[in-house]
C-alpha cells in the first residue's frame, strides 16, 4: 500500500502548485530584478556589457553601465607607458645620431655628405627654390632625380634652413624618428605586445644603415617611412570594406616617388590581399565583388606614379627617369639593362642568375645588420605565416610581411640589381630593413615561448617555471642583440666620417677649385655631377647619362661608355673636364685632354676612383691631329689628400 501514500503525496503538491500559479506571491518589483541581466565581467577592454530592463510597456531598452573606474585607469596606464616608450625611443635615436655626428665633425671639420648623389639632390633643390623649376643646369628640365618626392622634400628643408647640408639632414632625421615610430605601431598592431614594439623600436632607431641614411641626404628614410606607413595602412584596414583600405596604396605610391624599389611593396599588398581571399576567407571568391576594390587600387598607384613617368617620357629617353637607364647600362645588369640593349642573354640571366645572387646577398646584408635577430628571424617569419593570419583570434590577418621580404629582393635582382644588397651602405635595399627588425623581434620572443614550452612538456623543469624560463631567453636574446648593435653602431659610425671626408677632400674640393679658377661661362664635362655643379655653379655636362640624355642615346646604339663619352663631348664641345681617368684609360690619354688640376686620395671608401683630374679641353689641338690618340702631355697641379 506504499504506492497509495505516494500518489496522495503528489495530489498535494499538485494542489499547491495550480494555487501558486492562480495567486502568485511576487510582485512586479521582484520580476524586474529577476529580468535585469547583470553585467558579465570580460577580460577583453574592447567589448562593453550591456543590462536589459523589462518595462511596464513590455518593450526592452538597451542599458549601457559607466566605465569601471578600473578600466579607466587601465587606459591612463597604457598611455602613460607608451609615452615612456616613446621618449626612450627618440632618446635612443638621438644618442645614436649624435654619434655618427661627432665622427663626422672629427673627420672633416664641418658637416657634409657621404656621397656625391646627395648634392645631385641639393642642386636639384636650389634651382626649385630659385624658382629655376625641376632642373639641373637652371631652366633647363632634367629627368635626373631617381626621387622626385625626396628632390621636393630637400627644397622645402633648404628654403627653411637656407643650407643644404642642414635641412637634408634635419629632414633624414624627422623621418627616421617616424620610421622608428611606425615600427611600434606595426609590431603592436601585430602582437598587442609593449615589449616587443619597443625593442624593435630601439632597435630600428639605432640600425646603423638606417642611421647613415638618415645623415647621407638622401631619400632612404622618406621611402621607408612611407612604406611603414603604407604597411599599417593596410594591416589596420585588412577585412574592411571602406575607403580607409586604399590609404595603402596613396602611401605606397608616394613611397614609390621616393625610391622605385618600394612599389614592390604595393605588390605585395595586392598579392596579400588575394592570399587573404584564398587561404582566409574562401567563400568570398564566389561572390567576385573583392575584384573591383583590386582594380581601383591599381588605378590609384597608377594615377599617384603617372605626372612624373610622362615628365621623364617628355625631357628624357623613357617613361623611366634617367638615372634607371643611366645605371643599368653602367652595371650593364637586370631586366632594364636587357631591354634597351636588346640581349637575349641577359634577359635570361635577369630571371635566373641575378635574382639569386641579389637574395643572398640581401640575406648577408640582414646577417650584418644583426646576428641575433637574422637567425631569430625563421620563427617570426613562421609565426608571421602559419599562427598569425589564421588564429581564430588573430589581430592582423594578414601576410604583406612574409611577402614583402620575399618579393623586395627578389624584385630588384631581376629589375636592377645594383652591385649587391650592401652597395652605398645598403641604401637600395634599406626599404627592407624595418622589416627584418620586425620579423626578427617577433622571432625572439616566438622562440622563448617555444623553448620554454619544449622544456616544460619534457619535464626538465616545472610548470611553474615555464614563465620565468621564457622570460630568461627573452632577456638573453635581447641583451645579444643590443650588444651586437652597439657594435655596429660605433664602427658604422667611424665608416661614415670616413665616407664624408672623401667626398669633401674630392668633389667638394674640387667644386670650389673650379669656382676659383674657372671662367663663370665655362662648359665642364663631368662623370661625378653632384658636388662639383654645386659648388662651382658652371653648367655641367655628365658623361653617364644622369643628366644628359644624349649620352644614353649613344649607349643605345651600341657605343662602349667611353665612345659615348667622346660622341658628347663631340657634339657639345665644352672646354673643361672633371673625370676619373681610370673610366676612360684611353680617351684622356689623347691630345685633347690637358690635365691642370687633380686630387688623390689616399683612403677612399665610397668615390668612384682614388684620383680625379680636372682637364682643359684642347680642340684646337685635336683638330690639327685629326682626333688621333697621342701622348697627353706632363703638367696639371696634383693635390694628395
Amino acid at each position: 500500500m506504499a504506492w497509495l501514500g505516494r500518489l496522495k503525496l503528489l495530489e498535494q503538491e499538485n494542489r499547491k502548485l495550480r494555487h501558486v500559479v492562480a495567486d502568485p506571491p511576487w510582485d512586479e518589483q521582484m520580476l524586474q530584478d529577476v529580468l535585469v541581466e547583470k553585467p558579465r565581467r570580460t577580460t577583453d577592454r574592447r567589448v562593453r556589457t550591456v543590462g536589459v530592463d523589462w518595462l511596464s510597456s513590455g518593450e526592452y531598452h538597451v542599458r549601457v553601465p559607466a566605465p569601471r573606474e578600473g578600466h579607466l585607469a587601465g587606459r591612463r596606464c597604457d598611455a602613460v607607458r607608451a609615452r615612456t616608450h616613446i621618449l626612450i625611443i627618440l632618446a635612443v635615436m638621438t644618442v645614436c645620431v649624435g654619434s655618427f655626428l661627432w665622427r663626422e665633425h672629427a673627420a672633416t671639420g664641418t658637416f657634409g655628405f657621404p656621397l656625391d648623389d646627395a648634392w645631385i639632390h641639393a642642386q636639384f633643390a636650389r634651382n626649385i627654390v630659385l624658382g629655376n623649376g625641376f632642373s639641373y643646369n637652371p631652366g633647363v628640365p632634367a629627368s635626373g632625380s631617381t626621387a622626385p618626392l625626396w628632390t621636393f622634400v630637400s627644397a622645402t628643408g633648404y628654403l627653411m634652413t637656407g643650407d643644404a647640408v642642414l635641412g637634408a639632414k634635419a629632414m633624414g632625421v624627422l623621418f627616421l624618428a617616424l620610421t622608428a615610430l611606425l615600427v611600434y605601431v606595426t609590431v603592436r598592431a601585430i602582437t598587442d605586445d609593449g615589449r616587443q614594439a619597443l625593442f624593435a623600436a630601439v632597435m630600428t632607431a639605432s640600425l646603423p644603415r638606417l642611421l647613415w641614411a638618415s645623415l647621407s641626404g638622401m631619400e632612404v628614410t622618406l621611402a621607408v617611412t612611407l612604406t611603414l606607413a603604407g604597411i599599417v595602412a593596410h594591416l589596420l584596414s585588412s577585412g574592411t570594406g571602406d575607403r580607409r583600405q586604399y590609404l595603402s596604396t596613396v602611401l605606397f605610391g608616394l613611397a614609390s616617388l621616393a625610391r622605385p624599389e618600394c612599389a614592390v611593396f604595393f605588390l605585395a599588398a595586392m598579392l596579400d590581399r588575394a592570399a587573404v581571399r584564398v587561404f582566409l576567407r574562401p567563400r568570398e571568391l564566389a561572390s567576385r565583388g573583392w575584384v573591383v576594390p583590386l582594380v581601383l587600387h591599381a588605378a590609384i598607384f597608377a594615377a599617384i606614379l603617372l605626372p612624373f613617368l610622362l615628365f621623364s617620357k617628355r625631357f628624357g629617353v623613357g617613361f623611366l627617369p634617367n638615372t634607371a637607364y643611366a645605371k643599368a647600362l653602367l652595371w650593364s645588369r637586370g631586366l632594364i639593362s636587357a631591354f634597351v640593349t636588346s640581349s637575349s642573354r641577359e634577359l635570361l640571366r635577369s630571371l635566373t642568375v641575378h635574382p639569386f645572387d641579389y637574395c643572398l646577398s640581401f640575406l648577408e646584408e640582414s646577417l650584418r645588420n644583426n646576428p641575433v635577430l637574422f637567425v631569430m628571424a625563421p620563427f617570426g617569419f613562421m609565426w608571421l605565416t602559419l599562427s598569425a593570419p589564421c588564429g581564430r583570434d588573430a589581430r592582423c590577418r594578414s601576410f604583406i610581411l612574409p611577402l614583402a621580404v620575399v618579393l623586395f629582393p627578389l624584385a630588384i635582382g631581376i629589375v636592377v640589381p645594383f652591385g649587391d644588397a650592401s652597395y652605398q651602405e645598403g641604401r637600395y635595399a634599406a626599404p627592407a630593413a624595418p622589416l627584418m627588425v620586425v620579423i626578427g623581434t617577433i622571432g625572439i620572443f616566438a622562440a622563448a615561448r617555444y623553448g620554454a614550452q619544449v622544456v616544460s612538456e619534457a619535464r626538465l623543469m616545472g610548470s611553474r617555471a615555464r614563465p620565468a624560463l621564457e622570460r630568461s631567453l627573452v632577456w638573453i636574446l635581447v641583451s645579444l642583440a643590443l650588444l651586437a648593435q652597439g657594435r655596429n653602431v660605433w664602427y658604422r659610425g667611424q665608416v661614415h666620417g670616413r665616407e664624408v671626408a672623401n667626398i669633401q677632400d674630392m668633389q667638394v674640393t674640387l667644386g670650389k677649385w673650379v669656382d676659383r679658377n674657372l671662367p663663370r661661362d665655362a662648359v665642364i664635362a663631368v662623370n661625378d655631377v653632384g658636388a662639383i655643379a654645386y659648388f662651382s655653379e658652371r653648367k655641367v655636362l655628365d658623361t653617364v647619362g644622369l643628366i644628359s640624355p644624349e649620352v644614353l642615346g649613344y649607349r643605345r646604339q651600341g657605343q662602349s661608355a667611353e665612345a659615348a663619352m667622346l660622341s658628347l663631348l663631340e657634339a657639345e664641345r665644352p672646354g673643361y673636364a672633371a673625370l676619373f681617368p681610370d673610366w676612360y684609360p684611353n680617351a684622356v690619354k689623347t691630345e685633347l685632354f690637358v690635365p691642370i688640376h687633380r686630387v688623390i686620395l689616399s683612403d677612399n671608401l665610397v668615390c668612384g676612383g682614388d684620383e680625379m683630374v680636372v682637364y682643359r679641353l684642347d680642340w684646337d689641338e685635336r683638330a690639327g691631329r685629326g682626333g688621333d690618340p697621342g701622348r697627353a702631355p706632363d703638367g696639371g697641379h696634383a693635390e694628395e689628400r
